[in-house]
């Protein structure tokens, strides 16, 4: 078992959001295969992992998803990082904690934007 990641997204906009899964590596996308919406109003908790350093303790780990605004265009692509390597291209840093980053490309429209890391990441992010 690896680092795992429960990720919390708050929806204070009046607009539906959609996640949508990019791409991952080294990683167990659980709750973020495919792709969901949260609708106006709503909190949604979910669930990701990297794999565990011991069965691959060289190789760089992270997800990558897309969370869109309904309406508002292009999408903001958000990078869950753990351990070795650097976040993906064109990506900017948002965390930088104690076994993980958390990286984004574009600018969304979110309020706050918390981390911290325990016996697993917890990452909160409101969009308004």
């Amino acid at each position: 078992m690896g680092l795992g990641w429960n990720v919390h997204i708050k929806n204070e906009t009046s607009k539906k959001i959609t996640v949508t899964h990019s791409i991952d590596r080294n990683c167990y996308p659980n709750d973020f295969e495919g792709s969901f919406d949260i609708n106006s109003g709503t909190e949604i908790h979910k669930y990701t992992e990297m794999k565990s350093s011991v069965f691959s303790p060289l190789k760089k780990s992270f997800l990558i998803i897309v969370v869109q605004i309904e309406a508002q265009g292009k999408g903001s692509l958000i990078e869950l990082k753990g351990r070795n390597g650097d976040l993906e291209k064109s990506f900017r840093q948002l965390v930088h904690g104690d076994g993980f980053e958390i990286g984004i490309q574009g600018e969304p429209n979110y309020k706050i934007f918390r981390a911290k890391k325990k016996e697993q990441v917890e990452v909160y992010f409101t969009f308004y």
